[in-house]
């Protein structure tokens, strides 16, 4: 993967050089706000509004 920048799992910002390897969030905002969209998107499914995605 030389060359390419890893991306946040919510904003898509690119992760910090530093980060570690198995990094997916670029702050803890990223990773809260994550967990309800995905929270709350499981719920739209659990009472027919959405249909099912597999994440």
């Amino acid at each position: 993967m030389a060359g390419r920048r890893r991306r946040c799992a919510h904003c898509w910002k690119p992760l910090r050089a530093t980060a570690r390897s198995d990094a997916r969030f670029c702050s803890k905002a990223c990773k809260a706000a994550e967990r309800r969209w995905r929270q709350h998107f499981l719920e739209a499914v659990a009472i027919g509004l959405c249909g099912f995605v597999d994440l």
